[in-house]
């Protein structure tokens, strides 16, 4: 019994493992080598069910089941439902563990899947997932073709169409690092409020930090943004979210 134990721990197979392990402890209570078993058993089925429970556990649970095959309907759309939730509420940990996670490109492919609804929540996801790091935006734009954006934003279904303007001015958001200045810009100016030093009539220009761009950050959009199909088409999207927005 004590070497089948042994077989069902390195099969992970834990819960013949326990039961037999716990027989064991009953018929010989003071064998040193079974009560070390026991321990290194519960050790480990602890240690799974911290991990379930945690952050990585949970992306990688959610990221399990994106990754399969021809998963349930329901469970994917809840899956990248509970991924989004958790971006939202732990920021941008969740957003770099998700970013990270080998599962990670099972995201892209559902950019492609015919269920349109399961890709706007893929987008919505992204989006959130921009919202933490510009950098993202950047390989969105590159795995995710200039065709694939027009596409969609230029769709007949309303649905679609919406989602991806959407999609798209978090993307340009995140590109342009404009969110990033129109904070810096708001809390200069309440600093400037706090100030009773100054009259409050006029906000001094300098007030307002200067719009700077990565390094990074500029090479990479010159190198995508500049080449001059993109250029044109990236104007395209920016007019019809314009007009989007204004109807």
């Amino acid at each position: 019994m004590y070497r089948r134990c042994v077989a069902y721990e390195n099969m992970n197979n834990m819960r013949d493992a326990l039961v037999d392990v716990k027989r064991l402890l009953h018929m010989d209570p003071k064998n040193k080598a079974i009560q070390a078993l026991a321990y290194r058993l519960e050790a480990s089925v602890t240690s799974t069910k911290e991990e379930t429970y945690s952050l990585s556990g949970k992306i990688s649970s959610m990221l399990d089941v994106v990754a399969q095959e021809d998963p349930p309907p329901t469970l994917l759309s809840q899956a990248i439902n509970n991924l989004v939730s958790l971006v939202l509420e732990m920021g941008s940990t969740a957003a770099e563990r998700i970013w990270l996670h080998p599962s990670m490109p099972a995201l892209f492919k559902l950019c492609l899947s015919p269920r349109q609804d399961v890709v706007n929540q893929t987008l919505h996801l992204f989006a959130a997932l921009i919202e933490h790091n510009d950098a993202y935006a950047l390989q969105l734009l590159q795995t995710l073709k200039p065709q694939y954006f027009i596409g969609r934003a230029f769709s007949t279904e309303e649905a679609v169409s919406l989602s991806m303007c959407k999609f798209l001015r978090r993307l340009l958001e995140g590109l342009t690092q404009v969110r990033k200045y129109q904070k810096a810009r708001e809390a200069a100016v309440k600093a400037s409020a706090k100030d009773k030093s100054k009259p409050q009539s006029l906000v001094p220009r300098n007030v307002y930090p200067p719009y700077k761009l990565g390094t990074f950050t500029i090479k990479c959009l010159c190198e995508i943004i500049f080449f001059r199909p993109r250029r044109n088409i990236l104007v395209i999207i920016e007019r019809f979210i314009s007009l989007k927005q204004a109807t």
